[in-house]
């Protein structure tokens, strides 16, 4: 398989993964030519995918150790470990950052702490509660066997 066949089966490869993870419709993929400072050309994966501040590009490199990589599966896993955000609308995007939440926690360090509707608090709020009735059961239920 030529350089050019392998490029192109990479790209393949990458875009049935995104469709499979259901992003694909999120990042436009494709194989672009870059030069680099000394005039060298090279190929790389390109993905472009909307950010807070417009559009942004993820790339990586494809050469001849390539086919012993699987660079389709390693291109895309820095969208799919993105996913949430990826599909998130632009405010909670946008908030996140102001929050300096790393897309890639996007659903772990943002999405867990959204207010839930009609309590005056976070879900951590709820989960120190909870904490608050274990220590003041045990106490209680100390006290009754020390009596």
């Amino acid at each position: 398989m030529t350089q050019k066949e392998l490029n192109e089966q990479t790209l393949l490869d990458a875009q049935t993964l995104l469709h499979e993870a259901g992003i694909l419709d999120l990042v436009t993929v494709s194989l672009e030519d870059q030069q680099m400072e000394n005039g060298k050309h090279i190929t790389v994966l390109a993905g472009s995918y909307e950010d807070v501040y417009g559009n942004s590009v993820h790339t990586e490199v494809l050469n001849s150790a390539s086919k012993y990589l699987n660079m389709a599966k390693i291109f895309t896993m820095f969208f799919t470990q993105r996913i949430d955000w990826l599909k998130a609308p632009h405010s909670q995007k946008a908030d996140a950052m102001d929050k300096n939440v790393h897309p890639a926690f996007f659903a772990e360090e943002y999405l867990k702490k959204v207010d839930m509707p009609g309590f005056e608090g976070t879900l951590d709020a709820l989960d120190i509660l909870s904490d608050i009735k274990t220590i003041t059961d045990d106490y209680a239920s100390k006290k009754l066997n020390n009596l």
